[in-house]
């Protein structure tokens, strides 16, 4: 997925009126669709690793995710959040290679 089209999907869902499922969910909050276009700016680090795979990591302002794509495509993710920062910026990160245990 492209940020564009990243960006156009908030843009869509930034426009729904209260009441837009019918079942009383209220309009999305100008504070969630921030932080959406704000995470659609975070690049990940790339890591290798030691199994053939390869990692995506997004450590940034409260947000640690972890996306594994194993040697044989499968994918696993992991992440954990703490509570959103006012904006994501992201900054330059160096990264190296992780090893596995075991």
């Amino acid at each position: 997925m492209s940020a564009e089209r990243g960006f156009k999907g908030i843009d869509a869902v930034r426009k729904l009126q209260p009441n837009w499922d019918s079942y009383n969910a209220p309009a999305i909050s100008p504070t969630a669709i921030k932080t959406a276009m704000s995470l659609l700016l975070v690049t990940p680090l790339v890591v290798p690793r030691s199994n053939g795979g390869i990692q995506l990591e997004w450590h940034q302002d409260g947000l640690d995710w972890e996306i594994v794509i194993n040697p044989d495509g499968t994918v696993e993710a992991e992440g954990a959040t703490t509570p959103a920062k006012s904006s994501v910026t992201p900054e330059p990160q160096l990264s190296h290679p992780q090893h596995e245990g075991g």
